[in-house]
């Protein structure tokens, strides 16, 4: 009999082995190695048991299958929660819960100090998949427990290449005797405790059940809200009930995402082999803090970075491999053609429209989006908008996330998460499209042949990285700060009576969507194409030299290590020689090295390529590179109150612009760690809170101050704009704007000494003027304008301060071909 034990078991090794992927999420396990472990699954099943043993073995975790000798009573290393199998419970020693606490309370009441047993739930899961999935695969079984083998084993033919291991809690023996030694029903309660964490693991690996189209399509049909538009139809449009219903389903299925975990495993395979052949490496961070907040019920809302059409893939694609259910995706409905649409529709999108102009489309989209909400779906939307054109964050678009503001209060749901996630990549397929889109003014229309042409042409795109931000707990928010934790029935009457407290919503969701921004940057990735990029850009005719190239690198390392952006933030492991040579690996960029001389230079060509990737990281060095800029602009010295004032005076504009975390009674603290730290690394000499730059390093200070002095720059171009035509209205400046940079564009886009002119400055620097002051309603407040200009002209060189007056008296002028007389002292 035991012979033909070990001759089954031998065999489902074997099958294991050959037709099982094993993916294992190790979970709060790291601190438990080194412990005696007994793994607790919750369910009867040998196979489970195996593949645990076989990836406790690789993983360098203890062995299921030994014993474990406290005091000299045996302890078997596992349990099944649910043993049905009550025949073979002694072939492997295998031990239930209640024995197991009854023999370690024994042991307890003799020697209170006896060694501690860590308790590890372990889960086995094949072919993720719903409720109603399951349903259909148990009436092909005939909802027969004989069959339950079978069914097993069908499932490792089939969905073995989709095979999860979670270890996702772990409870100390020692720990429940010490404080619930007393309580005679301790052992029921923690059972009754393990089988709720089990339940719980369940939904966050399976999530939700899908919704049938036609269960869904009467639901929303019998809503109330959707009721009432129905009769709107009827009455404005002059149309039977029958038409107005026919229009409201054309809006659903225009909507209605078809989400199916069958096409999901297809599409996995694919997946995998995209990014194994184009990606060299994808780095994941900060994904466990995830799981944390759906094992305690929460609901989840990602917000990405959009910076590619590869970002619902590559997010999906991280989700689901790490083992919890993939997000429905919001996306434009630019992207709902053949047959991407399709595909996109079964992976979990569903498609909206750019603007809501039709409000009954925008009625169905809201209860559309509030079913989703209510079952407890995640969901992904991006809250810029669009792909960011120029490599950083574009002001946000509040439109979604006012509506979830609503639905919370609509529901009184304490429990909606947000997770920002910041998407880095060292190359995108979209960037020159971006940079033609950019200098023509127009965006390029996408196809399906278009996109498989593109990717083929490229066959490396370097490293990608998934950084997952901290958390924001917006109900919390939402019920401390605006609704002072008011009663259900209190929020009902204020809604219903439209007080004060509803228009704080709109600054409410304001800041939010700058925190969500903010948190976002925090998780930044810093790589070596953003550094090196960064450095190429900012020095003089875009060349450098091998030994000031790893200066500055090394530099910029330390100024990163020392003073430390976020706990969030990723930086690469790579030497600065290190990231020279994967530079140079990277052929893309064209990074060009002349073995003579020694140095390193890129070519014009390749220059907003390049900026494009500069502009991911550039809110980490803006602080050092102000203080730098201000320092080689006295290099006879400067006063540090005198320094401290002038960066306060303009933090406000690129905080908003660039999403800076730094609070202003922070910012002095800030200020002094990194001129501290310049200090270390001798770029700069502190003498009675005077600061002098060292003239030995001053190449590199000044190559440091290079971003903020571009900065500066554009702030005076706009400026300058809205002095001029300080007594029009802001519709005519935008107007006037868009003239400017299309001539910009003609006049200097082969022109090195003008490339720091930035053709997006004033659609993102028009939300930060008026937001501090500068712009009210449609006024502008010259006095603010003419005081910013002051401090600018203080802190650019005097050449390039002549030029831009030059540039804008130019434009001016020729725009309205002389027919308006302007006095040259608002110029010179």
């Amino acid at each position: 009999m035991f012979i033909l034990f070990k001759i089954y078991y031998f065999l489902l090794y074997v099958i294991i082995k050959i037709f099982v992927r094993v993916k294992v999420i190790l979970k709060d396990f790291n601190s438990s190695i080194y412990s005696p472990v007994i793994y607790v699954l919750p369910e009867c099943s040998n196979i489970d048991l195996l593949i645990l043993r076989m990836q406790c073995l690789k993983n360098c975790l203890p062995d299921p299958l030994l014993r474990i000798y406290v005091d000299s009573v045996t302890f078997a290393s596992y349990i099944f929660l649910y043993d049905r199998d009550f025949r073979y419970e002694n072939i492997f020693h295998s031990l239930k819960l209640n024995k197991f606490f009854r023999k370690y309370f024994k042991l307890y009441n003799t020697n209170n100090s006896i060694l501690d047993i860590k308790l590890v739930l372990v889960l086995v899961v094949f072919g993720r998949s719903t409720n109603n999935e399951n349903k259909r695969v148990d009436r092909f079984y005939f909802w027969n427990v004989f069959f339950n083998k079978i069914k097993r084993f069908i499932s490792i033919l089939w969905y073995g290449r989709d095979c999860f291991l979670y270890f996702f809690r772990f409870f100390s023996s020692h720990y429940i005797c010490v404080k619930y030694f007393n309580d005679k029903k301790i052992i029921q309660k923690i059972t009754r405790v393990i089988r709720i964490y089990f339940f719980r693991q369940y939904i966050v690996v399976n999530g939700p059940d899908i919704f049938n189209y036609k269960k869904l399509l009467n639901k929303l049909l019998f809503s109330e809200n959707i009721r009432k538009i129905l009769i709107d139809i009827v009455n404005i449009k002059n149309i039977s009930m029958n038409e107005a219903k026919k229009k409201v389903i054309s809006f659903i299925k225009e909507i209605y995402s078809n989400f199916s975990y069958g096409f999901i495993r297809l599409f996995d395979k694919i997946l995998f082999i995209f990014f194994n052949y184009y990606y060299r490496s994808l780095y994941v961070n900060n994904i466990f803090e995830v799981y944390n907040l759906i094992n305690n019920g929460h609901r989840i809302i990602y917000i990405p970075c959009h910076r590619s059409h590869v970002d619902y893939l590559l997010i999906s694609y991280v989700i689901y491999n790490y083992g919890l259910v993939p997000p429905h995706i919001i996306a434009g409905n630019n992207l709902n053609f053949w047959p991407i649409g399709i595909i996109f529709r079964n992976l979990g999108a569903f498609f909206i429209r750019r603007t809501f102009k039709n409000k009954f489309y925008s009625v169905v989209f809201s209860e559309y989006f509030f079913e989703l909400f209510v079952n407890g779906f995640t969901i992904e939307y991006f809250i810029e908008g669009g792909r960011s054109r120029t490599g950083k964050l574009l002001s946000p678009k509040t439109g979604i996330l006012s509506i979830l503001v609503k639905m919370i209060l609509k529901n009184f749901c304490k429990s909606v998460t947000i997770v920002p996630i910041y998407l880095g990549y060292e190359y995108i397929p979209d960037v020159e499209c971006y940079i033609q889109e950019l200098d023509k003014i127009i965006e390029k229309k996408y196809s399906f042949f278009n996109i498989i042409k593109r990717i083929f042409q490229i066959n490396d795109f370097g490293s990608c990285y998934v950084n997952f931000g901290r958390s924001i707990p917006l109900s919390t928010l939402l019920f401390n700060k605006i609704l002072n934790n008011c009663s259900v029935n209190r929020i009902s009457e204020l809604i219903k009576s439209k007080s004060c407290f509803v228009n704080n919503l709109g600054s409410f969701i304001s800041d939010i969507s700058f925190l969500i921004m903010v948190r976002i940057n925090n998780a930044v990735s810093v790589n070596a194409i953003n550094l090196c990029s960064n450095i190429l850009i900012s020095s003089q005719k875009y060349s450098i030299n091998r030994y000031n190239f790893l200066m500055q690198l090394s530099c910029y390392l330390k100024l990163l290590r020392n003073v430390p952006y976020s706990l969030e933030m990723t930086i690469s492991n790579f030497s600065p020689v290190q990231m020279l040579q994967y530079v140079l690996s990277m052929k893309r960029y064209n990074v060009l090295y002349n073995t003579l001389n020694g140095v390193f230079f890129l070519p014009n060509v390749n220059l907003k390529l390049m900026r494009y990737y500069s502009n991911n990281v550039q809110h980490l060095f803006i602080l050092p590179s102000f203080i730098a800029n201000i320092i080689c602009m006295y290099p006879l010295g400067v006063q540090k109150y005198r320094l401290n004032r002038y960066i306060i005076f303009l933090y406000p504009l690129f905080k908003r612009e660039l999403f800076i975390k730094y609070e202003f009674n922070e910012l002095l603290c800030v200020i002094s760690n990194f001129i501290f730290s310049l200090e270390k690394q001798k770029l700069l000499i502190c003498n009675d809170d005077i600061l002098y730059p060292v003239i030995l390093r001053f190449n590199m200070l000044k190559l440091l101050s290079v971003s903020s002095q571009e900065k500066l720059r554009n702030y005076s171009l706009v400026l300058f704009v809205l002095k001029v035509y300080f007594k029009e209205n802001l519709s005519f400046l935008e107007y006037i704007m868009k003239i400017f940079i299309k001539k910009l564009l003609c006049l200097f886009n082969y022109d090195s000494k003008f490339s720091w002119i930035d053709t997006t400055i004033f659609s993102g620097f028009l939300v930060v003027l008026k937001y501090e002051g500068y712009i009210i309603g449609n006024e502008i407040i010259i006095d603010k304008v003419n005081l910013a200009l002051f401090v600018l002209k203080k802190l650019i060189d005097y050449n390039m301060w002549k030029n831009i007056k030059f540039i804008v008296y130019f434009l001016v002028v020729e725009n309205f071909n002389n027919k308006i007389y302007l006095s040259k002292e608002i110029f010179f």
